[in-house]
């Protein structure tokens, strides 16, 4: 058993992930993830980029119009997303959104218009929880002594928002950014499976139902890592922000 980890940690520093052996029998498995991850790092990137493009500044929205028509509005939206499961909406989305809109059904990388829907689906679970978590930490920071001391004082209140409130209400976010851009690698999938994405999504799965062993344990090493990075990473964006 030691002879075999000091030979796959070797193999492993050199670059030599090693084989498949049922779910893509003698293929390497470095040229199986490189063939996949392209897909999920750009499907998921674009929709990481959107979700927060559109989450923070509607989260911002809902806490400076508190009990506003814009609290309202994105409320209801966060509601709807989190209380309908999430297959259903992403399968309304597939039929009823690609007729209205008439884009097709299935990926095709030559047709950028085929990226709508998957981005669509994609970004908007992160939508809510950008928006319904930033507004709830500018709310309590809205409430701390500080704040008020700061309102008294005659401050500005944008000053009072993008000073103080705003760079402490983002920290909550902020740290868990990193961890959710690395974990893009592993793709989504319920979204690559519905419209056809061939990228790592459910990859895990798959050799794990095909008892490919070679393939779970780099799998299982790259999804670890990745997120103990991100908690490092978390943890130095946080003292910048």
């Amino acid at each position: 058993m030691l002879t075999q980890l000091v030979k796959f940690l070797g193999n492993l520093f050199r670059g030599d992930l090693g084989r498949s052996m049922t779910l893509y029998p003698n293929s390497q498995i470095k040229d199986i993830l490189g063939d996949k991850i392209g897909y999920s790092i750009m499907f998921n990137s674009m929709s990481w980029l959107i979700s927060a493009l559109i989450g923070l500044p509607l989260g911002i929205a809902m806490a400076r119009r508190k009990g506003g028509f814009m609290d309202g509005v994105g409320t209801a939206y966060v509601v709807i997303v989190r209380a309908i499961p999430s297959i259903i909406i992403h399968f309304f989305i597939q039929v009823y959104l690609s007729k209205l809109l008439g884009l097709p059904l299935l990926f095709k990388m030559e047709e950028p218009n085929s990226w709508i829907l998957p981005l669509v689906s994609l970004s908007l679970g992160s939508i809510a929880g950008y928006a319904i978590w930033l507004r709830r930490y500018i709310v309590d920071e809205e409430n701390k002594d500080y704040i008020k001391f700061a309102r008294v004082k005659g401050l500005p209140q944008n000053f009072i928002m993008w000073r103080h409130v705003f760079r402490n209400a983002i920290v909550p976010i902020a740290i868990n950014v990193p961890s959710d851009f690395l974990l893009l690698l592993s793709g989504s999938l319920v979204i690559e499976s519905m419209y056809s994405i061939p990228g790592t999504g459910g990859l895990l799965i798959k050799s794990i139902q095909a008892m490919d062993n070679n393939l779970v344990q780099i799998l299982v090493l790259l999804y670890g890592a990745l997120s103990i990075l991100g908690v490092f990473l978390g943890d130095i964006l946080v003292s910048f922000v």
